[in-house]
């Protein structure tokens, strides 16, 4: 009868901390919202450039012929001695970024960085494609960050897929994901974006 009781004592000891463990999970949980923004990304020219060399095409005009001081073109003899020519197309390394979004009363632009770790040229996409990191941060000071890929068209249009990868502040532990679809100014350099997406509610 002891062992009986024993027995059940640790069966009610066992069910009151799991239920206590649950209370805190859902007290815990953070619900998945809605996120939406408009972004401009302007590149910062002093943080160099990623050069992506392109595949070879047939040239224009001979090379002797080509206007002088062109380093990103190198040119060569193909098939039947067809000039050929190789164009570098430079991506910045870092881009400043503004807007606005739902998550954030105030973006802080002199914090909030996009940096692309990666570009190359994909010949049978006809597109770029490359790896970039982005910090955004609040006017308070939390930061959320993000990782992912882009694709760049010869258009100047663009697509990034973009998962959260934690913060600081109303950020720590966030997850989500963002798609942003924008558009390239080739004058400019400047890109300017819209994302919608999803990701657990900031802290408060």
């Amino acid at each position: 009868m002891r062992k009986l009781t024993s027995i059940l004592a640790t069966i009610v000891f066992t069910t009151a901390w799991a239920s206590i463990f649950s209370a805190c999970e859902r007290e815990d949980a953070r619900p998945l919202i809605n996120i939406s923004g408009e972004f401009t990304n302007t590149p910062d020219l002093s943080a160099g450039f990623i050069e992506v060399l392109l595949p070879p095409e047939p040239a224009l005009l001979e090379p002797a012929l080509e206007p002088a001081g062109k380093p990103e073109e190198e040119y060569s003899l193909g098939k039947n001695n067809v000039p050929m020519v190789r164009r570098t197309v430079l991506f910045p390394v870092k881009y400043f970024v503004a807007g606005t979004w739902t998550c954030m009363e105030q973006l802080d632009i002199t914090r909030s960085v996009l940096t692309c770790s990666s570009a190359t040229f994909d010949p049978e996409a006809g597109a770029f494609k490359g790896n970039l990191h982005i910090t955004l941060s609040d006017i308070d000071g939390s930061q959320l960050f993000l990782g992912g890929t882009f694709v760049t068209y010869p258009d100047f249009s663009n697509k990034s897929f973009l998962q959260c990868e934690g913060g600081s502040g109303k950020f720590v532990s966030t997850e989500g994901w963002m798609t942003a679809i924008g558009s390239i100014n080739p004058q400019t350099g400047v890109n300017a974006l819209t994302v919608f997406g999803e990701m657990t509610a900031p802290l408060k």
